[in-house]
């Protein structure tokens, strides 16, 4: 394991802040962010990001749950099936234009979802605004939403 000792170091820093697993590991995420985001940056120097738009985030914030084992999303079948076409039909839109899968998400959901979108699209890198740091040159290229669909409705925030 590559930085091994930073990692440690990290989680010794926060584990006086939390014992949880899940928050331990988006600390070392964030702390490890710039070889993170190294990984999925452009041969520009440009990280090209997909976001969710505000209602998609705040509906997956609402749904997400936290248990003993872990956390997760608890979204409609239907509701997810929408959530994964319009990621699809972004990440299709990436593909054509010869850039990575990279999601950019609300720190407080990206494990979440990551975890929610990975049973279904497992090669897309999912990151969070903290994760990105400011010398980072960020281009967004567009945007999940959940169109209304004849006979359906919006989410609802």
């Amino acid at each position: 394991i590559r930085n091994l000792p930073h990692i440690l170091e990290i989680l010794a820093d926060n584990s006086a802040v939390t014992k949880e697993v899940d928050p331990l590991t988006e600390f070392v995420r964030v702390g490890l962010s710039m070889g993170i985001v190294q990984n999925v940056v452009g041969h520009d120097g440009t990280l090209s990001v997909i976001v969710l738009d505000q209602a998609v985030e705040q509906e997956i914030q609402n749904a997400a749950r936290q248990t003993s084992q872990g956390s997760y999303v608890a979204l409609d079948p239907t509701l997810t099936q929408r959530l994964i076409e319009a990621i699809q039909t972004q990440l299709d839109e990436a593909a054509s234009l010869g850039l990575p899968p990279v999601l950019l998400v609300n720190p407080q959901i990206r494990l979440v979802f990551s975890r929610l979108i990975r049973r279904y699209l497992p090669g897309v890198t999912v990151l969070s605004y903290t994760e990105v740091t400011g010398e980072t040159n960020l281009r967004s290229i567009g945007t999940v939403t959940l169109q209304k669909q004849s006979g359906q409705e919006t989410p609802r925030t």
